[in-house]
């Protein structure tokens, strides 16, 4: 995630946590819709998350979706992180057909190591 971006200051806001603003991981994932339901997306975060971890020796990992997207924040939940807090960027809206300015997303991250 580029440092000085709106959506990094936001999660910076929430996080309060100089280690990750020096090395901003997200780690996400985007399922097709005949896969999804299977667990494939926790097999992604996971490896992600321990690539994170053990190859770029991050302290921390975020991952942030639309506030409604339920399947998704399972998945961060399934993966240990918490949420910490919401974050406004262009998104969906939920009910809304297009994006919109200040959608707001859920923000979850990995307890501190």
């Amino acid at each position: 995630m580029p440092a000085n971006a709106p959506v990094t200051r936001q999660i910076d806001r929430l996080l309060r946590d100089p280690r990750w603003h020096t090395n901003p991981l997200e780690v996400g994932w985007a399922i097709i819709t005949r896969y999804r339901r299977l667990g494939i997306a926790t097999e992604v975060g996971r490896a992600a998350l321990a690539m994170a971890r053990d190859e770029l020796t991050a302290s921390r990992v975020i991952s942030f979706t639309e506030r409604h997207n339920i399947a998704s924040r399972g998945v961060m939940e399934k993966l240990d992180m918490n949420f910490v807090g919401e974050i406004h960027a262009r998104g969906l809206v939920e009910g809304q057909t297009e994006e919109a300015n200040d959608a707001p997303f859920a923000v979850y991250a990995t307890p501190v190591r």
